[in-house]
């Protein structure tokens, strides 16, 4: 069972400190799944290049990944052994509008 340990006083609880986390990761990750829905809406695109330009755009390893399984995103690999991702044939690609995509 983790233990927190908190250093001084604070004025936030633990659950509301998790929520608060919780939360945060939630909108890290629907800004990872519109940028993997942007950046395949053309259809499939080197792993290898998806990953750089996320790490440019400051989206973690990690957040990229979860991102990736919620929406279902394809790997194959290539006869070269390049990795392509792509998404479902049955995905909604509706982008955000114009406006939302400054967030990635």
């Amino acid at each position: 069972m983790p233990i927190v340990e908190w250093l001084g006083n604070v004025t936030t609880t633990a659950d509301e400190a998790i929520t608060a986390s919780e939360d945060m990761s939630q909108g890290e990750r629907d800004g990872a799944k519109a940028f993997l829905q942007y950046q395949l809406k053309d259809g499939p695109k080197p792993a290898v290049a998806i990953k750089a330009e996320a790490m440019e755009r400051s989206i973690s390893g990690r957040t990229l990944d979860r991102a990736k399984q919620e929406l279902n995103v394809m790997a194959s690999k290539m006869g070269s052994g390049q990795w392509m991702w792509s998404l479902p044939n049955n995905t909604d690609t509706t982008l955000p509008k114009e406006e939302d995509n400054r967030t990635f």
